[in-house]
C-alpha cells in the first residue's frame, strides 16, 4: 500500500487521487525504469492524469502495454489518459523529479497502436474536430477509438448532438458504440444522405399562447388528479459556513431565476387547457433568524423546516416554483433551503443550476460581469419545437417500436411484499444504502469491455436477474431515466427534458448472463434510437392496464447517476449538502448507484407500504453476492446462481441436518396404497359422529377414481372440487390423483366472483361437486366443463370396481394447484408436482414422527397448501386424520375436541394459537396436554407474545 501525503493527492473527474500510487504501481512493470505521473489541466474536461516513463536499455513498449498492466491493478480513474516514453526524466538542481517542468510539458493525447492517419476526407475533418471539442483533443486519427481516448455515453450523446447540428443528419446513438472510429463514422454518414433531419429549435412568438411540453402536460394532468401534493418536489439543504454577503446570495438566485424562464414560469388554466405564462417578477430570497436559538434549538426547527419545505405542495397555477430560504444560524453559518417542483426542473438541470449559480455568485462577489454566455433558447422553445416535430411520421416510427417492444408485457412486477398493496398509492418511501467495492466495480467494468457494453448495461442486466428471482418471473420491466437532451441547444438549459425508457428483458433461467448482457446492451441501444418520445405519452399511446395503487407499465426504476454534477464552490464559503428525512418514492423500489473513490454507492429507495426495512436489507445484502457470481463466470446458466454468501449457503447445510436421498419413483397415491396395505383396518378418518377405516376410504376413493376416468380424466388434467367440509371432499381428492388429475379446491364459502374468476382463470375441464352448489358458478361460461354431482351420481359410483387404479400420474406430474391471492389481489394459481408433494410429507411424517397411534386434527381450509401437509402426511402413516366441520369452534368447542377425539396433533395458525393460549389459564378442565404429543404454529409470523404465552401455558 503506497501511503501519501494529502497534499499530494489530486481530485480527477469527482476521485481523489494519489499519483505516487500510480508510480508505484508501474514501477512494478519490467519494462520501465522510472516514470512520473503528472496532472494536466484540460480547458474541456477537466484535469487529467500523464505518465512520464523511461525504460529499461533496449527495451520496447506499447501505450497499450502499460495502459493494460495497470487496468489490472488499479481502477479505472487512477488509469493515466496518456503514456510519454523519454530517454530521461528532467530533474532538479537537489537530483529531484522537476515536475513542474513536466506540467509545462505539451503531450500528445493517446492514439490508436495503428500508425496515425490524419483525416482524408471533409466528413473526416468535421468529425474530428467534433471529438476534439468534446473530449479536448487536438490531435485525432481516423483509426483512434472514442471510448479508448476517455468518451463515455454522456459525452456520446453530445458527439451526437453536434454530428446532428454539423451534418444536419440523425445519427442513432447505438451507432457510435458500433462504429467508434472516425474512419467508420465517416462511411456510415455518408449512406445517410437520404434520411430525415432534424430541424433547429427557434424562439416562439411570446405574444401567442405558450404550449407545455409533454412531459410536463403529463405532470400537470397528475396535479390536476391527485390534488397538490409533494410527490414531484425537488429539494436540497445546503449548510453554509463563512462570511455570507447576504445581498451576494439573494442578487446570484435571482440573476439565474432571470436567466431561466423555466424557473419563473406557472402554468394558469385558460378555458379549460393549461398555458405556460412566464413572469418577470424578480426572485424573493425568505430569510428566516434562528440566531437567538440554543444549538439544539436550532438543528431541531432547520430539521423540521426543512422537511417542511420539502413537503409543502406547489400551486401550479400561481406558483412560484421556485422557491429559496436562508436560515441564519449566527453570523458565520447559515442553512439554504431551495425547493422546486419537476415540472420547471430535472437531475441535468441541478448541474446546471449549481454550477452557474457558482459563477454568477463569484462574479458579485469579484465585481466583475459574468462569464456565463447568453442561452440561445428557452425551455418554452424546446416545448414549442417538440409539439411541431414529434408528429405524423416521426411519432408513427417511434410508437411502432415501442409497440412491438412492450407488446405482452407484464402489467405488474409482483414482488413478494411485507404488507398488501393498498388501492391508491400515497407515495410514502424510504431508502437505505448500496455500496459496491471498488474491487467488483472494476470486475463489472471488466465484464462490460469484454462483452463491448456500457457499465449500465451490465447493472442493468445483474438487477433484472435479482428482481426476476424474487419476483419468479421472467418478463422483467425497468424504467430508467435519460436526459433527453440531444439538441446542443438545450445543454445549458434549466429544465425538464429527462424522458424514462421502458426496458423490458427476458430473464430465463437456461440462458447465461452473457446472454442476457448482450440482449440488454440491444435493448438498451434500440431504447436510445428511439427515446424522443414522452414516456407520459407512450403511456397514453399504449393504454395499458391501469390501476391506482401502482404506476403503469414498470414499478422499478434503476438509475446510473452520470449527469455532469459540478461541486459548488462559493467564494470564501464553505459548502456541505445536508441530508432530509423526507422520501418520496414515486415506484416500488428505485435503486440509484453512482461511482465514487469507493466503487459504485448509492442508495435503494422503497415504498414503505409494501416493504420493511428488513426486507430490503435482505435484497441489499444480496445484491453484491449476485453481482460477484455473475462477473465470475457469465456463462453460467442465470437459474443456477445462488443470492447466498458461501458462509450462508454452509450455514444452511449444517442447519439441514435432517436432509434425506427422497426416492422419486412414488407418488403420493402409492404411498396411500402402500399404507392401506400395512393397517387396512385402522380408523383413517373421524367427522363428527362419521368414521371410515383406511380400507373402507380407499375402496371409495377407488369407485370415484373408477369413474372420473371413465369420463375422460388423465394426467394433467384439471379436476375441480367445490364440497362443504366432510369426507367426502378427501374422497374426492384421493379418486382426483388415483385418476391422475390435478386437483383444484374451490371452497364453497368464497365469493362468487372469486369462484368463477379461479374457474375461468384455471382451465378446469372436471368440476366436482354437489346439485345445490352449481348455481355459485351460474355466471361462469361452463361449455366445456363436465360438471360431476356426486349426490346425482352415487349409485353409478357405488356400482364400479373398488380396486386400485393403474398407470395413473407419475412422479413429475401436476398433483394438485392452488390459488393464493397476488399482490394485487388477484387469484394466482401455484402447481406442485407429484415429488414434491411426497417428498415433503414424507419428511413432515419424518421429522415430526407421526405413526399410526397418532390422531392429527385437519384444521386449515382445503383451500390453503398446508391442508395436503396435514392430510397426506397422517394418510401415509397409518394415523387418524381429524376433520373439523365448517362451525367455526369457540377456544373451548376446540379443547373439548382435542379431549374428545383423543388428538395428539395440532397444526394451527399464530393468530388461532395466540388466542388459545390467552384462554387456557381459564380453562382449568382442560387436559388435553396429557394426550397432545404436538402443537404445530405457522403460516404467518410468530409474534414475540405468543413464544411468552406458551412459557406460560399450564
Amino acid at each position: 500500500e503506497f501511503l501519501g501525503r494529502i497534499d499530494n493527492q489530486v481530485k480527477i473527474r469527482g476521485f481523489r487521487v494519489e499519483p505516487g500510487e500510480i508510480e508505484a504501481v508501474l514501477g512494478h512493470h519490467p519494462k520501465v525504469r522510472q516514470n512520473a505521473v503528472i496532472v494536466h489541466e484540460a480547458s474541456k474536461t477537466g484535469k487529467c492524469l500523464v505518465a512520464y516513463v523511461v525504460l529499461h536499455e533496449k527495451q520496447v513498449v506499447k501505450k497499450t502495454e502499460l495502459r493494460s498492466f495497470l487496468e489490472q491493478r488499479l481502477p479505472d480513474y487512477m488509469i493515466p489518459s496518456a503514456f510519454i516514453v523519454l530517454d530521461t526524466l528532467p530533474l532538479t538542481p537537489n537530483g529531484k523529479v522537476d515536475r513542474r517542468s513536466l506540467q509545462e510539458t505539451d503531450y500528445e493525447h493517446p492514439v490508436s497502436e495503428e500508425s496515425f492517419v490524419a483525416p482524408r476526407y471533409p466528413e473526416e475533418e468535421m468529425l474530428a474536430g467534433i471529438w476534439a471539442g468534446v473530449l479536448d483533443i487536438e490531435k485525432i486519427g481516423i483509426h483512434d477509438n472514442f471510448f479508448e481516448l476517455g468518451g463515455h455515453s454522456l459525452l456520446a450523446t453530445q458527439v451526437i448532438s453536434r454530428i446532428r447540428d454539423t451534418f444536419s443528419m440523425e445519427l442513432p446513438l447505438r451507432k457510435l458504440f458500433e462504429i467508434p472510429t472516425i474512419e467508420g463514422l465517416g462511411k456510415y454518414l455518408t449512406s445517410l444522405r437520404h434520411e430525415s433531419t432534424l430541424p433547429p429549435i427557434t424562439p416562439v412568438d411570446r405574444l401567442q399562447p405558450l404550449q407545455l411540453s409533454f412531459a410536463q402536460q403529463r405532470l400537470w394532468f397528475l396535479d390536476q388528479l391527485e390534488g397538490p401534493s409533494a410527490t414531484y418536489n425537488i429539494s436540497a439543504a445546503i449548510r453554509i459556513e463563512g462570511q455570507l454577503k447576504l445581498s451576494n446570495m439573494e442578487q446570484s438566485l435571482q440573476n439565474l431565476v432571470q436567466r431561466h424562464e423555466s424557473l419563473r414560469t406557472t402554468f394558469p388554466i385558460i378555458d379549460g387547457e393549461p398555458v405556460v405564462r412566464i413572469s418577470g417578477d424578480t426572485f424573493q430570497l425568505s430569510v428566516v433568524d434562528f440566531t437567538e436559538l440554543s444549538a439544539e434549538e436550532q438543528k431541531q426547527k432547520v430539521g423540521q423546516l426543512a422537511d417542511d419545505e420539502a413537503t409543502r405542495p406547489f400551486d401550479l397555477e400561481t406558483g412560484p416554483l421556485f422557491r429559496a430560504s436562508l436560515l441564519q444560524l449566527d453570523a458565520g453559518s447559515h442553512v439554504l433551503l431551495i425547493n422546486m417542483h419537476h415540472i420547471t426542473s430535472d437531475g441535468w438541470s441541478i448541474g446546471i443550476l449549481i454550477r452557474e449559480w457558482s459563477s454568477l455568485y463569484d462574479a458579485l462577489v469579484q465585481d466583475t460581469l459574468s462569464a456565463l454566455q447568453p442561452l440561445p433558447v428557452q425551455y418554452v422553445d424546446f416545448a414549442g419545437w417538440q409539439r411541431q416535430w414529434l408528429q405524423g411520421g416521426v411519432l408513427e416510427e417511434q410508437l411502432n417500436y415501442w409497440k412491438q417492444q412492450l407488446n405482452g408485457a407484464s402489467a405488474l412486477l409482483e414482488l413478494p411484499t411485507d404488507n398488501p398493496r393498498p388501492p391508491v398509492q400515497r407515495y410514502q418511501g424510504a431508502s437505505l444504502p448500496v455500496s459496491l467495492s471498488s474491487e467488483l466495480t472494476m470486475q463489472l467494468k471488466g465484464v462490460s469491455r469484454q462483452f463491448g457494453a456500457t457499465l449500465f448495461m451490465t447493472l442493468l442486466s445483474a438487477f433484472a436477474v435479482l428482481l426476476s428471482r424474487y419476483s419468479r418471473q421472467s418478463d422483467i420491466v425497468i424504467g430508467s431515466p435519460i436526459a433527453n437532451r440531444n439538441h446542443s441547444q438545450t445543454e445549458s438549459l434549466i429544465g425538464f427534458f429527462v424522458n424514462t425508457l421502458v426496458l423490458r428483458l427476458d430473464v430465463t433461467g437456461n440462458s447465461s448472463f452473457e446472454e442476457l448482457l448482450q440482449q440488454a446492451k440491444r435493448v438498451a441501444l434500440e431504447a436510445y434510437s428511439h427515446q424522443d418520445i414522452p414516456f407520459e405519452q407512450l403511456v397514453e399511446e399504449l393504454n395499458p392496464e391501469r390501476s391506482l395503487s401502482y404506476s403503469p407499465l414498470f414499478q422499478v426504476m434503476f438509475v446510473l447517476q452520470n449527469a455532469p454534477m459540478s461541486d459548488l464552490e462559493l467564494p470564501g464559503l464553505e459548502i456541505t449538502p445536508m441530508e432530509t428525512d423526507s422520501v418520496i418514492a414515486q415506484f416500488d423500489i428505485t435503486l440509484s448507484l453512482a461511482e465514487t473513490d469507493q466503487g459504485l454507492t448509492g442508495e435503494l429507495e422503497y415504498n414503505t407500504d409494501l416493504f420493511e426495512p428488513s426486507t430490503i436489507e435482505c435484497m441489499i445484502g444480496q445484491l453484491p453476492v449476485l453481482f460477484s457470481r455473475l462477473v465470475e463466470n457469465p456463462q453460467q446458466f442465470i437459474g443456477e446462481l445462488s443470492l447466498l454468501t458461501r458462509a450462508e449457503e454452509h450455514q444452511i447445510h449444517s442447519w439441514n441436518y435432517s436432509a434425506v436421498n427422497v426416492p422419486h419413483d412414488k407418488n403420493i397415491i402409492d404411498l396411500f396404497e402402500e399404507q392401506v396395505n400395512k393397517t387396512p383396518d385402522n380408523i383413517a378418518l373421524v367427522f363428527n359422529e362419521q368414521q371410515l377405516t383406511y380400507r373402507e376410504l380407499n375402496v371409495k376413493a377407488n369407485k370415484l377414481a373408477h369413474y372420473i376416468h371413465s369420463i375422460g380424466v388423465k394426467p394433467e388434467m384439471l379436476v375441480g372440487i367445490c364440497l362443504e367440509r366432510s369426507p367426502e371432499v378427501i374422497i374426492g381428492m384421493l379418486g382426483i390423483l388415483k385418476a391422475g388429475g390435478v386437483y383444484v379446491p374451490f371452497d364453497p364459502a368464497f365469493p362468487e366472483a372469486r369462484l368463477q374468476s379461479v374457474l375461468a382463470d384455471s382451465g378446469v375441464e372436471v368440476l366436482l361437486t354437489h346439485s345445490g352448489l352449481t348455481k355459485r358458478f351460474k355466471k361462469t361460461k361452463r361449455a366445456k366443463i363436465t360438471e360431476v354431482c356426486l349426490d346425482v351420481e352415487v349409485d353409478e359410483v357405488s356400482r364400479l370396481s373398488s380396486e386400485n387404479l393403474t398407470g395413473g400420474a407419475g412422479p413429475e406430474n401436476v398433483a394438485y394447484v392452488i390459488y393464493t391471492s397476488g399482490s394485487t389481489g388477484q387469484p394466482k394459481g401455484v402447481m406442485v408436482e407429484h415429488h414434491a408433494l411426497s417428498g415433503h410429507c414424507r419428511e413432515i411424517r419424518s421429522y415430526y414422527q407421526i405413526n399410526s397411534g397418532d390422531r392429527v386434527l385437519q384444521f386449515a381450509s382445503f383451500n390453503f397448501d398446508v391442508s395436503l401437509e396435514q392430510i397426506f402426511s397422517t394418510l401415509i402413516s397409518g394415523a387418524g386424520l381429524i376433520i373439523r366441520d365448517d362451525t367455526v369452534w369457540t377456544i373451548t368447542d376446540f379443547c373439548q375436541q382435542i379431549i374428545d377425539n383423543k388428538i395428539t396433533v395440532v397444526d394451527i395458525p399464530p393468530a388461532y394459537c395466540q388466542q388459545w393460549l390467552r384462554e387456557l389459564n381459564h380453562l382449568p378442565e382442560f387436559t388435553g396436554n396429557n394426550q397432545l404429543k404436538l402443537v404445530i404454529v405457522g403460516g404467518e409470523v410468530m409474534s414475540p407474545e405468543i413464544i411468552q404465552l406458551w412459557q406460560q401455558a399450564p
